[in-house]
């Protein structure tokens, strides 16, 4: 058992040896280690409050990018706008 709170929309990170899961509003990381037992469960750590009307949310690969998505007003339901980098504009 990874959550004695409950927890929803699991997400591995790409080697196997983290378990990210959604308990309400709150993002919360697992590590997960290989034993000679089974598995080794690490102590479930709150990450962030993803906060009212999360559109849904995707770990990167290695477990160091958490996106989530909100509505924005005005647009059309299923449309994403994703910025990358987007820091180097404030340099303009």
């Amino acid at each position: 058992m990874i959550s004695t709170a409950g927890g929803v929309t699991p997400q591995w990170r790409s080697d196997g040896r983290e378990l990210f899961y959604q308990n309400n509003r709150d993002i919360w990381a697992v590590s997960i280690e290989p034993a000679a037992t089974g598995l080794e469960v690490g102590e479930p750590r709150r990450l962030f409050d993803i906060g009212m009307g999360s559109a849904g949310w995707a770990v990167a690969r290695d477990g160091q990018r958490i996106l989530v998505g909100h509505g924005v007003e005005g647009r059309a339901p299923g449309v994403m706008t994703v910025t990358i980098n987007w820091a180097a504009t404030l340099r303009d």
